[in-house]
């Protein structure tokens, strides 16, 4: 009976995370190096929207960015607890995130070094940064130059033959 009962509760427990970081007391100029060099996107914004699905999406207006390609809205993922690592991310707090590439994109978790607010040894570390590009309206402008310039090209040729 004792066998049953032990495969029986083995069968019905459900898969449990937990998650235990150890605290890195190196300073932050080391830590935000290594974040540089392993490729991490590394940027500060506001959480303007999260939503839940198998993870949470977290949409955020970034405010400054140390790391090329980051648009002015980026959206990151994260596990949906903290018992699997996931960050506690709130809407309309600010973050300095730095953030692993992956597959899907962009994610933050609670061992790395995502923080909330911004940490003055971090800003120092960082050194200054820039603002992001909204490269949907980038793409718009360079559209814009190009049909100007189509548009005048075909009208001065169209000029000179009428002229001859």
């Amino acid at each position: 009976r004792l066998s049953v009962g032990l495969v029986l509760a083995l069968l019905t427990t459900s898969a449990t995370y937990a998650c235990s970081c150890a605290n890195d007391p190196r300073p932050a100029s080391v830590k935000i190096s290594e974040a540089k060099h392993a490729g991490d996107a590394i940027f500060f914004g506001r959480v303007v929207d999260i939503k839940e699905a198998d993870t949470l999406t977290v949409t955020l207006k970034v405010e400054e960015a140390w790391t090329p390609g980051i648009s002015s809205y980026t959206t990151i993922t994260t596990h949906l607890n903290g018992n699997a690592c996931g960050y506690p991310f709130s809407i309309d707090r600010n973050y300095l995130f730095i953030a692993s590439k992956n597959e899907e994109g962009l994610s933050a978790h609670l061992c790395g070094l995502t923080e909330e607010g911004f940490p003055e040894d971090y800003k120092k570390a960082l050194g200054p940064g820039y603002s992001p590009k909204n490269y949907a309206a980038l793409w718009w402008e360079i559209g814009g130059t190009v049909w100007l310039a189509t548009f005048v090209f075909l009208r001065i040729r169209n000029r000179r033959s009428q002229l001859r």
